[in-house]
């Protein structure tokens, strides 16, 4: 039986075409939903999308038939996730949906700022150009990115982005973890002070949390140059927005952008609103995430936390899944043979169990690419290690990362532990691409689990050739090592 949905705040996809929601169960919405009505609303709820509603502890705790809160955004601070975890209701975020959408945002922000285009525009607009009798006019001049220096605070999925593109109109990038955390990256680390005395474009690109909060006030806008901008894409309360308009009125920095704030919707009475110079300010209402192509993602990305965990709570038992490939290859004629033991989720505890049969025992690792859209199995010689830098390179599907247990379960229908070709007898889209070690093809045979880590199988080279025919999903051998 289909479950039943309920989403609570519709109106914040702002349209959006819903039908693939409708289609995943009973299915209700709501343009908006009151603090007061949510519990009523989600009283017969299995599963619950919400963008902005609030679900605290006492909310939850009343909502006994509730399994899954779908969150139609990236942050998850409107739940309560302890509560959540504590009563067993699993939470689901849409991550990278909009990296592309803000990351343009805080580009054309940039522009616009650098650029006096809001002056310009009204300059022109008025009627001022045409009674000017000039040809040009320049009375805020302008600075073009090429060359200029961009600051990135917080370097994660949209940092990351951010500076990829700056990068590319010719900046030089620079970053400052707010995580604490510093990597191997293309741009140098430096410190908070360092940077903001650097750059002449800070982009803040961190999420909100006790490290971030009120991390850019008045004693870090002094440091930032006279003629540089800040742009503010990422979460209101990170920048303290009276110290910002103080600052801007008294020209401490050129320019700034925000697309968040502290309280949303903006009050009537913020600060922001009554600078001096309304120019050297650009303001939105928080949709920097909200292109048509980026709800579309997110939309995507609900649905399929939805059928993924739907899937999950009705996954097969092992015994089901090694029965599966039993009879898919016996239906097609591919010979076998396999043999029993106790449960062996790693290379390392399965040696404990294998036989001296001649076939070469395999490792399997299951990777997504950065955009989440392509996933690869990799099947090599189990003595053999691989870091996961020599693969991307290898591959060359550019960055790669294991790919999560949610993904496992949608593309192979597996477990962590029981990974293996024979995973792909459930990928019916032909999704995976199979990447094989070249130096399998010495061997006469191997041997994999049968979907299931308490069993063996071992097939000839030849007939798990006939296998991967008759799966139909694409493969090659490669070099690995």
């Amino acid at each position: 039986m289909k479950p039943n949905i309920v989403f609570l705040d519709e109106y914040t996809l702002g349209g959006a075409d819903l039908t693939r929601l409708h289609e995943l169960g009973r299915y209700t919405g709501y343009s908006t939903t009151a603090p007061d009505e949510v519990a009523d609303r989600c009283r017969d709820a299995e599963i619950v999308i919400t963008n902005k509603v609030v679900m605290r502890r006492e909310t939850l705790a009343a909502l006994p038939g509730l399994r899954l809160i779908c969150i139609a955004a990236t942050g998850m601070n409107n739940i309560d996730l302890d509560a959540a975890a504590e009563l067993g209701i699993a939470v689901r975020n849409a991550a990278g949906y909009s990296t592309h959408s803000v990351a343009e945002t805080t580009l054309g922000a940039a522009i616009a700022l650098r650029r006096h285009i809001v002056y310009y525009d009204r300059y022109v607009k008025s009627g001022a150009y045409s009674a000017a009798g000039q040809q040009f006019h320049f009375a805020k001049p302008t600075h073009q990115l090429y060359g200029s220096k961009w600051g990135v605070v917080g370097l994660g999925a949209i940092g990351h982005e951010v500076a990829r593109l700056a990068a590319a109109f010719g900046c030089e990038v620079r970053y400052t973890s707010t995580s604490g955390a510093v990597r191997e990256e293309p741009y140098p680390a430096v410190s908070l002070p360092e940077l903001l005395g650097w750059a002449d474009t800070v982009s803040v690109d961190a999420p909100l949390n006790d490290h971030t909060r009120g991390l850019i006030g008045a004693p870090e806008l002094a440091v930032m140059k006279q003629s540089a901008i800040l742009v503010n894409v990422a979460r209101g309360g990170i920048v303290d927005e009276a110290a910002l308009a103080e600052a801007l009125d008294r020209g401490s920095v050129a320019g700034a952008a925000l697309d968040v704030f502290s309280r949303e919707p903006l009050a009537a009475d913020n600060p922001l609103l009554g600078i001096r110079e309304p120019d050297r300010l650009l303001l939105s209402p928080h949709n920097a995430w909200s292109p048509r192509e980026a709800v579309d993602v997110l939309v995507g990305c609900i649905a399929e936390n939805i059928e993924e965990f739907c899937k999950a709570t009705t996954a097969p038992t092992p015994d089901e899944r090694r029965q599966r490939v039993f009879g898919w290859l016996d239906a097609r004629g591919i010979a076998y043979t396999w043999y029993e033991h106790p449960e062996a989720p790693t290379i390392e505890a399965a040696r404990r169990y294998w036989r001296d049969d001649g076939s070469k025992h395999c490792k399997n690792l299951f990777f997504r690419n950065h955009k989440g859209n392509r996933h690869y199995l990799v099947a090599f010689d189990c003595e053999q290690n691989l870091a996961i830098h020599d693969l991307e390179r290898r591959l060359r599907q550019g960055k790669l990362s294991f790919a999560s247990e949610q993904r496992m379960e949608r593309w192979l229908g597996l477990r962590p532990g029981s990974v293996s070709p024979f995973g792909l007898i459930n990928d019916p889209e032909h999704h995976v691409h199979l990447f094989l070690d070249r130096n399998l093809e010495r061997f006469p045979a191997y041997s994999f689990h049968p979907n299931d880590n308490r069993a063996t199988v071992v097939v000839s080279r030849s007939e798990f050739l006939r296998y991967l025919t008759a799966v139909g999903n694409t493969y090659e051998f490669i070099e690995l090592y």
